[in-house]
C-alpha cells in the first residue's frame, strides 16, 4: 500500500499521458506504459557503469537436476543464416556426410539417421 502512496503521483500521471496522447509503443497497455515509466525512473539515477555492474552481476536460475532435453528446433531463420557459413566448411568433407543430414524438416528439426 506504501509502494502505490509513494508512486501514485507517477501512477497518475502516466495514466494521463496513456489515455490523452496514446501509449508509447502501439502494443502497450496501461500496465506496460506505467511498468517502464517505474523502470526508467528507478534507473535514470544510476551511472553507465553501475548499470554494467548491475547486468554483469546477473546469474541465470541453474537448471533443476535431473532436467533432460530431447529435442529443441531453432527457427528456419537462424538456421538459413547458419547455413552459408557451414556450407563452407563442411565443403571438404561433402563426400562423408549424410545426405540426411543436411535436409531441414519443415517443422525446424534436422533430419536424422
Amino acid at each position: 500500500m506504501t509502494d502505490f502512496l509513494k508512486n501514485s503521483p507517477l501512477y497518475i500521471s502516466t495514466t494521463i499521458k496513456h489515455y490523452l496522447n496514446g501509449p508509447p509503443r502501439p502494443s502497450w497497455n496501461l500496465t506496460s506504459h506505467i511498468f517502464w515509466t517505474k523502470f526508467i525512473l528507478l534507473v535514470s539515477n544510476k551511472t553507465i557503469e553501475e548499470m554494467q555492474r548491475a547486468s554483469f552481476s546477473f546469474q541465470p536460475s541453474p537448471v533443476q537436476a535431473g532436467v533432460v532435453i530431447n529435442e529443441f528446433k531453432i527457427d528456419n531463420k537462424y538456421r538459413n543464416e547458419a547455413q552459408v557459413h557451414l556450407d563452407k566448411i563442411l565443403k571438404p568433407y561433402e563426400h562423408v556426410l549424410d545426405p540426411e543430414w543436411k535436409n531441414l524438416k519443415d517443422d525446424g528439426m534436422a533430419s536424422s539417421p
